[in-house]
């Protein structure tokens, strides 16, 4: 489930990304670097930097789902969906 949660922001992501594409072109493309112009790359870029990197580290995520003990119960127990 937790694959899908990153699949669904790196979509919003993107689609939010060719929606403002040109807002970005008007505003910083081309223009004086400002100090919100540097923020507004970082946040940008970072966080693309981040989702590719939640998306090439996330193949290997186990379909084992730990859960809470059972009431009495010592063991844990294992969902295989």
């Amino acid at each position: 489930m937790l694959i899908h949660s990153l699949i669904f922001s790196v979509v919003v992501f993107l689609y939010d990304s060719i929606i403002t594409t040109g807002e970005e072109i008007r505003c910083f493309w081309g223009r004086k670097i400002t100090g919100a112009g540097i923020l507004f790359w970082l946040n940008k870029y970072i966080i693309t930097l981040f989702l590719a990197w939640e998306l090439a580290s996330g193949q290997n995520m186990s379909d084992k789902v730990r859960t809470l003990p059972l009431l009495r119960s010592n063991e844990s127990t294992y969902i295989i969906s």
